[in-house]
């Protein structure tokens, strides 16, 4: 019986093409990553990148997308200086997106992720003007240099995963990192945050127990409440009357306004 097994043609049938369909999809993978670097270096504006940032890592049709045409096309495809919190190096790829925007139209970079691999994903990129960091993100910002501070145009906030069920430590960590950079930044800084819905529509479709947590969470902060990540921050912008929402569906942009 053993024997037969190993004689049975089908076993290298499907050995052979289990083979052929990982190197067709590397094959596959490499033309696809060739494409997006030629049409990187062809690129002459913000928005034509972050449409092939998108066609390429993520879709269209995602959340974020019209937020990252709002955020990035502000400034024109001008030099920046981002700060972003939460690296990036899975989902929609936003740090390579912020690492492709300062090769291409210049300025500085910097992210922070608690983990350290996602340094080691993303150290290959590293520069002169792309600094990559692990730490977590509220010690990090204590300490970046104040000068550096007063000169960024984006703050990216997208550390701590947003957990319905429990979206608390969430907001928290949100706003504890708002609390501690806010004061430094000048007048005209985005700051964008994601997982900040506008309605919350755009968690669903939820299971049972986090639809009753939701009622149990709106009996408990108000019938306004949205969980999310900048939930803490829009509150406390309401009372500071110094920034502005300017941008509102799934993430939300903040500009200084005094």
């Amino acid at each position: 019986m053993s024997l037969y097994k190993y004689l049975n043609p089908l076993i290298y049938i499907k050995f052979l093409k289990s083979g052929f369909l990982k190197f067709s999809n590397t094959t596959i993978h490499i033309f696809r990553y060739f494409i997006f670097n030629l049409n990187k270096l062809k690129l002459r504006k913000s928005d034509d990148l972050i449409n092939l940032h998108f066609d390429y890592y993520s879709d269209p049709v995602h959340y974020n997308f019209a937020m990252f045409h709002y955020l990035l096309g502000t400034f024109k495809s001008k030099p920046l200086q981002i700060l972003e919190t939460g690296s990036s190096a899975h989902g929609i790829y936003s740090s390579h997106l912020f690492i492709d925007y300062i090769k291409k139209f210049g300025g500085n970079f910097y992210t922070v992720d608690i983990n350290p691999d996602v340094k080691e994903l993303l150290s290959k990129f590293e520069g002169h003007n792309i600094n990559i960091f692990t730490s977590d993100s509220v010690r990090f910002i204590k300490l970046l240099d104040k000068d550096i501070v007063r000169n960024l145009d984006i703050v990216y906030l997208d550390s701590f995963d947003l957990d319905l069920m429990n979206p608390e430590p969430s907001e928290n960590h949100g706003l504890n990192e708002f609390i501690n950079i806010y004061k430094d930044l000048k007048v005209g800084c985005l700051v964008a945050i994601d997982d900040t819905p506008s309605d919350y529509s755009y968690f669903l479709p939820t299971k049972g127990e986090v639809k009753e947590e939701y009622r149990k969470q709106i009996k408990k902060n108000g019938p306004d409440y949205i969980p999310g990540k900048g939930r803490k921050i829009l509150d406390l912008i309401a009372s500071l009357k110094n920034f502005e929402v300017i941008f509102h569906e799934y993430a939300v942009i903040l500009k200084k306004i005094n």
